[in-house]
């Protein structure tokens, strides 16, 4: 029963792949705007998050949200305070990301990653983090909803 169950999600992940902008993607609680020029190429969920790689006219980059992450020491230069979130550029090794905090009671916790080859560590990444919108309204519009957990 436990391998159907787990065919049955892999196979409907393997639907939610291959999504083409422009398209508003929803998770649990974020959500990002897919421009026309992208597409996601794969997805996977877990118990407590869910990872999309998608590919652009700059390159290739994964969004993440989890639940669960852990929040590294040294999360990088803060980039923007919006709101109650805050955004910070990191770098490891070669690559830059984003984390997004997001707030959590007294404290902020991570809860969006953004990494990969179209993030260059320059301004021009705004195309991308800007995208990134904590919090979803009711009756939000989303042309693609990406759930995890049970």
């Amino acid at each position: 029963m436990l391998t159907t169950l787990a065919l049955i999600s892999m196979l409907a992940l393997e639907r939610q792949a291959d999504v083409r902008g422009p398209a508003t993607l929803c998770f649990a609680y974020s959500r990002f705007s897919l421009r026309a020029d992208e597409v996601v190429e794969e997805v996977r969920a877990g118990m407590h998050g869910v990872t999309l790689d998608i590919a652009g006219p700059s390159g290739r980059y994964r969004l993440s949200e989890n639940e669960v992450m852990r929040t590294p020491t040294d999360l990088g230069v803060l980039v923007r305070r919006e709101h109650t979130n805050s955004l910070y550029r990191s770098r490891r090794s070669a690559r830059y990301g984003f984390v997004v905090m997001a707030p959590d009671g007294e404290h902020e916790r991570m809860l969006v990653v953004l990494e990969g080859s179209a993030l260059s560590g320059s301004a021009s990444d705004a195309a991308i983090y800007d995208r990134v919108q904590i919090g979803l309204s009711p009756g939000e519009r989303c042309d693609r909803r990406y759930l995890y957990g049970l």
